[in-house]
């Protein structure tokens, strides 16, 4: 079957609770992919994203942005179109470092660290992976406002290791904490 005649029902599928959960029947990453054609797209109700199959794609899993199937081929990608008041909405830094083309003055709000970031086109600071981050086009750079969320105020107790730790941990356990 050619993937531009494939059934709306195999190109658009429900959605899903959860993104991740082998064995889970509620879960995307679940989904045998054998039948789906390539560019399926499926929302991932735990992660606020749209998430596309890219059926010939073979990348190494990486957590929410790169998902690898229970069954059958091809890896779940979110899908940056997802918008809340003009600003894309990706689940970490890697995915924002990766959105194609942007233009100056974009802006994203990167779930995994509750903040909007802005495209500056030609800016060159040293990237720290954290509030700054180089766009993988190499045109600029995303920069993070400077003002945090509210809600990391009602977290009261922090883990923070930094040789191992995370930024984008939540910090409330020794396998998810901070770096900083």
């Amino acid at each position: 079957m050619s993937d531009r005649i494939a059934p709306p029902a195999l190109r658009l599928l429900g959605p899903r609770f959860r993104l991740l959960g082998t064995g889970d029947d509620d879960s995307l990453q679940n989904l045998d992919t054998t039948a789906l054609p390539d560019g399926s797209l499926c929302w991932a109700n735990d992660q606020l994203a749209v998430y596309a199959l890219h059926k010939q794609s073979t990348a190494a899993p990486a957590g929410v942005t790169i998902v690898q199937p229970g069954s059958g081929p091809g890896r779940w990608m979110p899908l940056i179109s997802v918008t809340s008041g003009g600003a894309t909405i990706v689940a970490d830094i890697a995915t924002l470092a990766a959105l194609p083309a942007p233009v100056d003055g974009a802006q994203a709000f990167v779930l995994s660290v509750r903040s909007l970031w802005a495209f500056a086109t030609g800016s060159a600071l040293t990237p720290d992976g954290i509030s700054v981050a180089d766009d993988t086009g190499l045109t600029g750079q995303w920069l993070r406002d400077p003002f945090p969320s509210l809600s990391w105020a009602y977290q009261a107790d922090w883990g923070i290791d930094a040789t191992t730790g995370d930024d984008e941990n939540l910090g409330t356990q020794p396998a998810h904490h901070c770096r900083r």
